[in-house]
């Protein structure tokens, strides 16, 4: 059949459009030059010195720049997305955090008030304790005066009885003697003081309200200067580029006491090659039998590190400080457990593992991957670098701080080397 050898396609509508109106012939060339649609005799005609080329190879290129154009707006919209996922937690956590203060606030206030009537009562208590202490010494000192008194007017009565008497005789038998009055003073135990008695507990109460006010006055001025503000929309935008990611390099070098005993550092400790029976130093940080090794460093907010692989099943991870290192393989290799996030690297291809979850990424080999934390984003991104950056895998989680870079040679003859790359 010859129609087998032609190149079918679908009916076009707009068949007429296809065809060239000055040679009526279809068009099937694309001057780069003038930017038109042409046919072949306009080709040969009019566009013979331009940079002239089929339609079909035009359209190619072209699609392969609508991808890059679409893979780049996914990336943008991606970013987008993460930054409103963030603003929504920065949200929950900005009402989360006001409800917390509103409710200790008002306890603390409650307490202070109870404190400050507490201080009332013992107040009131210790005046009105002085007052009736003063009042009963006042009132016995009271009735000793009157009775005095009493004694006193008694005997001015004899004694104004006697100056009636004009007897001499019997006036001086009655009155052999002036009376003696005795030494007693005017006001036997008396002092006069002045009427204030209490005015130095109001003047105490009221410099403790003046001290109280200044101080809450300088507290609340002190605690609304001290509210963090809500600055997501002025973090700076998510990286796109390799160059934008270069700018979050951190310096990340491995810890000797938590290598496996079969994984050997070099490299100023940036490089871990499976080698059996290293004689490390005895720590209780390290892993017994998973074949992995921790960063030194803890990791920042933001950061970007590079990792060269080679051999079978290389992880390439981000695990929590507090991830158990103690145990069998299952419970300690990255990416078995739910406190570490890990891109396992092999021949065969690219899985990412979480929490005993195993996620295929790739069916071709990553020997330089690029791993990128936003732990404020809650994003963790893992990206194969060649002549690009190609994004393998992207998770959002929440990230317990503090987090540490990890390396693991999971192979099973032991094999293979891991290095983080020094980044300019």
């Amino acid at each position: 059949m010859v129609v087998s050898k032609h190149k079918l396609v679908e009916p076009s509508k707009t068949l007429q459009e296809n065809v060239c109106s000055r040679h009526n012939e279809l068009i099937k060339m694309f001057c780069r030059t003038d930017r038109v649609c042409i046919c072949y005799l306009c080709f040969v005609d009019k566009h013979r010195r331009h940079d002239a080329v089929s339609a079909e190879a035009e359209w190619t290129e072209r699609q392969e720049q609508l991808w890059a154009s679409r893979e780049e707006v996914k990336e943008r919209i991606q970013s987008r997305e993460d930054h409103v996922d963030l603003l929504q937690r920065e949200m929950e956590a900005i009402d989360r955090s006001a409800d917390q203060t509103v409710e200790s606030s008002e306890r603390i206030f409650s307490e202070l008030i109870q404190v400050i009537q507490r201080k009332s009562g013992d107040v009131r208590r210790l005046v009105r304790s002085q007052q009736e202490t003063e009042v009963n010494r006042a009132r016995e000192l009271q009735e000793k005066l009157k009775q005095e008194i009493s004694e006193l007017r008694g005997k001015d009565a004899e004694l104004e009885r006697l100056t009636h008497m004009e007897d001499h005789t019997q006036f001086l038998r009655s009155y052999p003697s002036p009376p003696p009055l005795g030494q007693s003073p005017p006001s036997p135990g008396f002092k006069p003081r002045p009427l204030r008695y209490f005015e130095a507990v109001t003047a105490a109460v009221s410099g403790l309200r003046d001290h109280l006010q200044a101080l809450v006055s300088e507290d609340c001025t002190i605690t609304s200067g001290t509210v963090a503000e809500v600055d997501v929309l002025l973090s700076p935008p998510a990286p796109v580029t390799r160059e934008d990611f270069l700018k979050y390099s951190c310096e990340i070098t491995l810890d000797v006491n938590t290598a496996h005993n079969n994984l050997m550092l070099s490299n100023s400790n940036r490089k871990v090659t499976a080698k059996l029976l290293q004689l490390h130093p005895l720590s209780a940080e390290r892993f017994t039998e998973s074949p992995q090794v921790l960063s030194r460093e803890r990791l920042g907010e933001r950061c970007y590190w590079e990792v060269e692989c080679r051999g079978q099943n290389v992880s390439v991870a981000v695990a929590s400080k507090n991830a158990d290192r103690v145990g069998s393989e299952e419970k300690c290799n990255f990416g078995w457990n739910d406190k570490s996030w890990a891109l396992y690297c092999g021949y065969s291809g690219c899985f990412f593992w979480y929490n005993s979850i195993k996620t295929e990424v790739s069916r071709f080999p990553a020997f330089k991957v690029g791993v990128y934390l936003d732990q404020r984003a809650g994003a963790l991104s893992f990206f194969h670098i060649s002549d690009s950056m190609t994004l393998l895998h992207r998770v959002h989680a929440r990230f317990p701080p503090p987090l540490l870079a990890g390396l693991g040679l999971h192979g099973q003859l032991r094999s293979g080397t891991a290095e983080i790359r020094k980044l300019e």
